[in-house]
C-alpha cells in the first residue's frame, strides 16, 4: 500500500501539490500502522473470540433456552451502550487524525519559509497560529480520551453488573431444581466469555472507526485524478528570437480561492534575457508556472492565456476577443528562458 500510495502521488496534476501541504500529504503513510493494526485484530483476535462466544452460546441454550434468552437480552444492551458513543468518537477521531496532520505540515511550511519568517518579522504571528493549532489538537485529543473512558468504563460496568444479575436470576433455577450448581457456575463461565468478546469487539470499534478515517484519506490520493499525459503534449511555435511576447488580461485563481492574477497583461522583450523580481508571494511563482505550461486551462481559468509574439498569427481569436493561443498551446523562444 505504502508503495501505491507514492506511485499514485507522482501522478497526480500539479494543482493537488499547490492546494496540499507536504507533511499533511505524507503524513498519511505513517497513519497506515493503524490499518495494518486493524488488520492483525480482524485477522487472528476476533475471529478466535467470536468462535468462542458461538460455542459459549450454544451450550447456554442447551442447558436453559429461557435463561439464555435472558442473557441475550442483556447483551443487547450492552451492544446499545456501546453504539450510543459510535458517532461522537468517530468525528472525534476524524477531526484528531486531520488536524494533526496539518499542525504538521503547517510546522514543515514554516522550516521551509524560515528565511522568509525572519526578513518579514513574522515569527510572532506564526508562533500564534501554531499556539491555535497545537491547542486545538490537544482539546481534540483530551475530548477523545474522554468519550474512550467514558464508554469503556460504562461498557465493563454494565457488564459486571450483567454478570451479577445473571448469576443472581440463575440461582433461582438452582433453588427451584432445574439447574445443579455445576450447571450454574458453567452457565456463568459462558456468560462471560460471551462478554469478553463484546468488551474486545468495543475496543476494536475505536480502531475501525480511526482507520476509516485513515483509508478516506488515502483514498483521496489512490483514487484521486491523475495527470493527463497525452494533454502534455502541446503543440509547438517556433518564435524568433527578436520578437516580444505579450500576455493580455491574463487572470488565474486555484480552484475555491480568489484571484492570484486579474487581467494581467505585460510584454516579454525578445532578443534578451527576462529575469521576474520581486518579493515573496507576489504570484511570480504562479506566472511562470503558467508560462512553462504546469498549470493547464480548465474551467476556472479565464480569460485564456493570449501568449504570442506581436505581429504574427494575428487571425488567431480567443474568446477574450484579442490575440491569444489556443487552449494548451506553448511556445518556445530562444529570448525567453
Amino acid at each position: 500500500m505504502v508503495l501505491e500510495y507514492g506511485h499514485r502521488l507522482l501522478q497526480l496534476p500539479m494543482t493537488y501539490f499547490d492546494s496540499h501541504r507536504s507533511r499533511e500529504v505524507v503524513s498519511r503513510i505513517g497513519d497506515i500502522s493503524r490499518i495494518n493494526a486493524l488488520i492483525s485484530d480482524l485477522v487472528l483476535g476476533i475471529p478466535s473470540d467470536l468462535f468462542i462466544a458461538c460455542v459459549s452460546l450454544a451450550v447456554m441454550l442447551i442447558y436453559s433456552p429461557p435463561l439464555t434468552a435472558v442473557s441475550l437480552l442483556a447483551f443487547g444492551i450492552l451492544i446499545g451502550t456501546g453504539l450510543l458513543f459510535v458517532p461522537a468518537r468517530y468525528d472525534t477521531n476524524r477531526r484528531v487524525v486531520v488536524e494533526s496532520a496539518e499542525n504538521q505540515g503547517y510546522l514543515v511550511e514554516i522550516f521551509r519559509g524560515a528565511q522568509v519568517l525572519k526578513t518579514t518579522e513574522a515569527a510572532p504571528q506564526a508562533w500564534d497560529e501554531y499556539q491555535r493549532n497545537f491547542g486545538s489538537v490537544a482539546h481534540l485529543r483530551w475530548r477523545a480520551l474522554q468519550l474512550g473512558l467514558i464508554s469503556d468504563t460504562s461498557t465493563r460496568l454494565l457488564s459486571r453488573v450483567t454478570t451479577l444479575v445473571l448469576l443472581w436470576y440463575d440461582s433461582s433455577f438452582v433453588i427451584d431444581g432445574q439447574l445443579s450448581i455445576g450447571q450454574l457456575l458453567a452457565f456463568s463461565g459462558m456468560s462471560g466469555n460471551v462478554l469478553t468478546f463484546l468488551e474486545s469487539l468495543d475496543d476494536f470499534t475505536d480502531d475501525y472507526l480511526t482507520s476509516t478515517v485513515v483509508i478516506r484519506r488515502l483514498s483521496e490520493v489512490l483514487e484521486g485524478s491523475v495527470e493527463d499525459l497525452h494533454a502534455m503534449d502541446k503543440s509547438r511555435v517556433a518564435v524568433p528570437p527578436s520578437c516580444d511576447l505579450h500576455c493580455r488580461n491574463l487572470t488565474f485563481h486555484h480552484a475555491g480561492r480568489l484571484d492570484l492574477l486579474s487581467e494581467l497583461t505585460l510584454t516579454f522583450p525578445g532578443g534578451c534575457c527576462t529575469a521576474l523580481i520581486g518579493e515573496s508571494d507576489c504570484v511570480i511563482s504562479t506566472l511562470v508556472k503558467l508560462l512553462a505550461g504546469l498549470y493547464h486551462s480548465r474551467e476556472w481559468l479565464h480569460p485564456l492565456l493570449a501568449l504570442w509574439p506581436a505581429g504574427h498569427l494575428s487571425g488567431v481569436s480567443t474568446p477574450t476577443g484579442g490575440v491569444g493561443a489556443p487552449r494548451g498551446q506553448v511556445l518556445q523562444s530562444h529570448g525567453l528562458r
